[in-house]
């Protein structure tokens, strides 16, 4: 090191340090200049800021770069590639200020000479004249500096890991987080008395009560103005905490936030104000000034209280966060002084927050964002120029950095990241929020196999662990106990892998995939590492000892947004785990598109990954945060991509939404998305009712006709969507549903075509399905006809005409009432078409209607048709649908005036009670031989004589005095055929062979008992569920009186 007397430094101005440097000029000092390149200016500056600032920022400025200029004297030769970025407002003798960044150099000269010579401007850079006050604060513009005149100091790699070293203290310059427990109670207010949790209106207007309106500062003044602030604060005097427990709770949130800002050191809070935000309350964005000694930052503690809006936007640098306080019960947030932030206005509800100081001891240096900033200063400029040179040169398309510290599977996350770790990857996340980056955590994983290196007396050579201590224990490795592993002689085969790739919260989006080394920062990021796990293959035969050992190693891997979509295909490259990667990621990817930063690189990527899975098995919440983002962003191809696919999955609802935030867009836009982009979603159901309620959620609420025609949602694009979803529905394999009429046919009624044709086209659906399966369809559109037709006004002739037309069409040769049962009981039970009792009894019901005013009775017929089918009906039909059926019938048809007397409806009423008490009770059990009980499979003499016991009813007990294997055979011929629940069995053990005693649990008498318990319920439903009189109508007098006798009904 060469000393050289200090003679004049120029002021260099990085972030927030143009104050630090300015101290320079008041004092007398010697300082070096370095020989080593490639740092050789920066270790001045280090020196000269470690000297005036006396803090552990030597490295960062090192890192960054700094510049000194001595005028007049010739400093020692040096080469080297320094990146700079900082203003020289005086470089020569003349004082003459470029005010603007410079690039790289590598020459050998005098400071002179490198000044006049090798200085190149950036155009268009921020120009800035010295300021005479040392104390003014500059702000960081390196940021905004455009990446087309930028360079790497070294290259792409070099430069981010040397980026990286520089980040060594973790924090960001604003973080929210939601509490999981409500704050200690005993928080007392003057006038009030004690506060309850959570908060409720009645005791907020109490507290407003005893608040003031909120002023602020302005210049030297302060003032109230509620355009500008408009909230309640009550005073910390008025405020106090009964409960010892608060003190520590604030403590402890203390920690969090020296945890999330990157403090290092303890935190003193002090209690500011009560704030409490009603609807419409806010703050325009402003920064805090300093209340107390050392303030550096604000906390802010919101109570729970329930509310909507009051979100808090903070930005520096050219970073902004919102904090979402209504997004949780209660909630802590906290931010610098130095960044300006605003309270947006509250929705609804109260927003009631308690505010605090914070500060450290005022002999020390303050924290402040800026300084956080400036750590990230070299990695945002490596960054950018990666950027740009991904559009004009061949650069790495993503990298693998290698953390310090060795992570198990299941603490892959941010919040489980240790010291360097944290802050490191926490800063490249900051700075995802404005440059197109992913971040993601990944295990690497090397495998190496080859035989095991022996010493001279063939004994296998051991290594003992190195750099890691651990081991996780894979169930897939064994395990390396004794901290001691093989020595592989020579490697035969080497392959690498991603074990798992976690988002940040921890979530593994994708496992087992293969990657390239050359992508990595670090040359060999498993140079030097222990062996994870190991399997050793002992001698098997003429083959010696092998091995194969695992290394791992976690990662940060970074990934431009041009290039996420071929990472991501590689991730899922893999045919074992192909859609489980896929899925996983478009999960992820999903969650990212609710963010306000979605950019159209990150949608391409999506796009991209939509096309790769192949089982098109996309979750309803995935596609419509894909399809939101999509629509949002005006990118067709990922639309049509995933709105192709949804497969009727898409949630209704996303409809709604997106009608809201089309009626916000320009008239040209709107039609747009209407006619090109909406009509393709809705053809993606398989379901003609949902489509028809999708088209229903974007027309306007009245029919389409009212609609006027220059809008999107007129009658034209609503009624050709119609048109079309009908002409499916005859072409369609799948049949209707009860569910589809409803939509049907309100749709056809909203079209308002003309009578004839509306009439042409009902009847023509009624054509198109003569299945069974669609008798519950049919039902259920008669049904709808006649509401609509008479909200509709139309012609009573008109519209009895129509459905009498309809009626005869429900039940032809190829429908009756015996088989649109049997066709439905053979669906699943969860998507059949099933016709109900009530749906039957509407029908009868419509048909008794219609012939009061024709001719022709059309309901006769019908009974008398469902009378011939009864003795076919099965026991199960008959108790669950066509029992009660008559049920609900009979009382319907009276209260229309049908006499009951009549020949149709007692045949109807005998046939089926006959039918179904006879296919229910059977008869009566009797003394004999019972030929339907059940028997054991075996024809050996025991089982023979075991067969005749179980079908004699007047035998009761059988013994089998056998040896102990009979006794065995016989026992697990029970258990086979499933008797044991009728027989009870023990053995006698008295003599020998012992005997197996076996006894029927149930007794001819008890069935007897048993049969006429079940008869006298049967019949009791009968009476119970038939009036009286109606009974003695259908069945006549004694029939009547039977029934009620036999169901005990005196």
């Amino acid at each position: 090191m060469e000393k050289k007397p200090y003679s004049l430094v120029t002021r260099i101005i990085v972030g927030s340090l143009g104050q630090e440097f300015m101290q320079l000029r008041k004092i007398g000092m010697w300082f070096a200049v370095a020989r080593d390149p490639p740092t050789g200016f920066g270790l001045v500056a280090s020196h000269v800021y470690e000297q005036t600032c006396r803090l552990r920022s030597g490295s960062l400025l090192r890192s960054f770069g700094g510049a000194t200029c001595i005028p007049g004297a010739q400093s020692p030769a040096r080469t080297g590639a320094l990146s700079w970025q900082c203003e020289i407002p005086e470089v020569d003798r003349r004082g003459k200020g470029f005010g603007v960044p410079f690039k790289s150099w590598t020459h050998n000269s005098s400071t002179n000479k490198l000044i006049s010579e090798s200085v190149r401007s950036v155009p268009n850079a921020a120009r800035k004249s010295p300021q005479a006050n040392s104390n003014t604060r500059h702000p960081n513009t390196s940021g905004n500096i455009s990446a087309e005149h930028l360079d790497y100091d070294a290259n792409l790699k070099e430069d981010l890991a040397n980026a990286f070293e520089a980040i060594t203290t973790p924090g960001t310059f604003a973080a929210w987080e939601a509490l999981p427990t409500t704050p200690p109670a005993g928080l007392h207010v003057d006038g009030v008395g004690n506060i309850a949790l959570p908060l409720r209106e009645g005791q907020l207007r109490q507290l407003i009560a005893q608040s003031h309106q909120a002023p602020f500062g302005r210049r030297s003044q302060t003032v109230i103005d509620e355009s500008v602030r408009k909230t309640w604060e009550i005073n910390r005097n008025q405020l106090r905490f009964l409960n010892p427990a608060w003190q520590g709770y604030v403590l402890d949130l203390c920690k969090r936030v020296a945890t999330s800002l990157g403090i290092d050191g303890p935190i003193r809070s002090e209690l500011y104000k009560m704030l409490i935000y009603e609807k419409g309350a806010m703050f325009k964005p402003h920064t805090d000034t300093e209340k107390t000694l050392g303030m550096f930052g604000t906390l802010i503690i919101c109570l729970p209280s329930a509310h909507t809006g009051g979100e808090v936007v903070v930005k520096h640098n050219g970073q902004c966060k919102t904090l979402r306080t209504s997004d949780a019960s209660q909630s802590f947030a906290c931010w610098y002084s130095d960044v300006t932030h605003e309270v947006l206005p509250v929705q609804s509800g109260y927003r009631c927050v308690l505010t605090y100081n914070l500060a450290i001891q005022p002999d020390l240096p303050r924290p402040a964002a800026s300084a956080l900033g400036f750590q990230q200063e070299l990695l945002r400029r490596t960054l950018k120029i990666w950027l740009r040179d991904l559009v004009t040169c061949d650069v790495e398309s993503h990298l693998y950095y290698a953390l310090e510290h060795e992570y198990t599977e299941a603490a892959m996350s941010l919040q489980a990241l240790k010291a360097e770790d944290f802050a490191r990857v926490q800063g490249i996340r900051d700075l995802t929020a404005e440059l197109p980056f992913v971040v993601f955590l990944a295990l690497l994983e090397k495998q190496e196999e080859g035989p095991v290196k022996q010493d001279w007396r063939g004994i296998n050579c051991y290594h003992k662990r190195r750099r890691y201590q651990r081991d996780d224990g894979d169930a897939n490795y064994d395990k390396v106990d004794d901290g001691r592993t093989h020595v592989i002689g020579y490697v035969i085969d080497t392959t690498h892998v991603v074990k798992s790739l976690h988002s940040l919260d921890g979530t593994i989006i994708a496992n087992d995939f293969a990657f390239d080394m050359k992508m990595c920062i670090e040359e060999d990021p498993f140079l030097d590492i222990n062996v994870t796990a190991e399997h050793f293959q002992p001698y098997t035969g003429n083959e010696g000892p092998e091995a194969t050992h695992w290394y791992r190693r976690a990662t940060l891997v970074i990934v431009p947004y041009e290039s996420l979509g071929e990472y991501l295909s590689s991730c899922a490259s893999d045919h074992e785990y192909q859609n489980i990667n896929t899925h996983a990621a478009l999960a992820y990817f999903g969650q990212m598109c609710t963010l306000g930063s979605v950019q159209k690189p990150l949608l391409d990527a999506i796009n991209d990954l939509c096309r790769m899975d192949s089982s098109n098995h996309f979750s309803p919440a995935i596609q419509e945060d894909i399809l939101k983002a999509a629509l949002q962003h005006s990118h067709y191809e990922l639309f049509q991509t995933v709105g192709e696919r949804h497969k009727g999955k898409l949630p209704i609802t996303f409809f709604d939404w997106a009608k809201e935030w089309l009626d916000g867009l320009p008239a040209a836009d709107r039609v747009d998305k209407y006619h090109s982009w909406i009509p393709l979603l809705i053809r993606g159901y398989p379901s003609i009712a949902t489509r028809l309620n999708a088209i229903e959620s974007m027309s306007d609420p009245a029919d389409y006709a009212s609609v006027p025609q220059t809008e999107p949602r007129s009658a034209p694009w609503a009624a050709g969507l119609v048109r079309e979803c009908i002409d499916m529905l005859f072409s369609a394999t799948a049949l209707p549903t009860e569910a589809d009429a409803s939509m049907v046919v309100s749709a056809i009624f909203k079209i308002n075509d003309t009578w004839t044709k509306t009439s042409a086209l009902l009847i023509s659906i009624y054509e198109c399905f003569p299945q069974p399966q669609a008798a519950a369809f049919l039902l259920a559109c008669l049904s709808e006809i006649k509401t609509l037709g008479e909200a509709a006004l139309v012609p009573l002739s008109d519209l009895q005409k129509l459905r009498r037309n309809l009626s005869v069409r429900i039940f032809t040769r190829e429908r009756t009432p015996l088989n649109i049962i049997a066709a439905s009981s053979h669906w699943n039970s969860q998507t059949r078409p099933k016709v109900t009792p009530k749906a039957l009894v509407q029908f009868a019901c419509d048909l008794c209607d219609m012939s009061s005013t024709h001719a022709r009775d059309l309901l006769q017929p019908f009974i008398e048709e469902i009378s011939t089918c009864s003795t076919r009906f099965s026991a199960d039909d008959m108790s669950k649908f066509w029992m009660p059926f008559l049920y609900q019938l009979i009382p319907a048809l009276a209260s229309r005036g049908v006499v009951l007397e009549t020949t149709p409806y007692q045949n109807l009423t005998r046939e089926l009670s006959v039918s179904w008490l006879r296919k229910t009770l059977r008869s009566c059990p009797e003394a004999g031989i019972n030929t339907r009980s059940r028997q054991v499979n075996c024809s050996c003499a025991d089982c023979d004589d075991l067969n005749e016991f179980l079908q004699d009813t007047c035998q009761d007990v059988i013994r089998f005095k056998v040896a102990e294997a009979g006794r065995k055979h016989l026992t697990t011929k029970l258990v086979s055929a499933g008797i044991t629940d009728k027989c009870r069995q023990h053995i006698e053990r008295i003599g020998s062979p012992h005997t197996l005693v076996i006894t029927k649990r149930h007794t001819l008498q008890q069935a007897i008992d048993k049969w006429e318990r079940r008869e006298k319920k049967l019949y009791a439903d009968l009476a119970n569920n038939i009036q009286p009189e109606h009974l003695v109508s259908l069945l006549g007098a004694d029939d009547a009186v039977r029934i009620r006798w036999l169901a005990g009904l005196r």
